[in-house]
């Protein structure tokens, strides 16, 4: 039977983050900075398209991570580091 655990995106500019207080969720990923693309609609989609293929490069590398072998500690460390890789 596979693990399932409880993730959130986060849009760190959300004004109902309290929602987020009441069930437990197991890893939190915050998203977003300033989520506004100034421009044309193709401008826009652009940028959209590009925000997509980084998160989806982002998820892979915490889905190859060894979740179950690791301490709470180290996953947070791991997660903090994928956090600062280059897009």
């Amino acid at each position: 039977m596979a693990n399932h655990h409880i993730v959130l995106f986060l849009c760190i500019g959300n004004s109902a983050r309290s929602i987020t207080a009441k069930p437990k969720m197991d890893y939190v990923f915050t998203v977003c900075d300033n989520a506004a693309v100034e421009g044309t609609d193709d401008e826009k989609r652009a940028a959209f398209a590009q925000i997509v293929r980084q998160m989806r490069h982002r998820v892979q590398l915490f889905l190859s991570l060894p979740i179950e072998t690791l301490d709470s500690l180290s996953v947070e460390n791991k997660m903090r580091a994928l956090g600062q890789l280059p897009l």
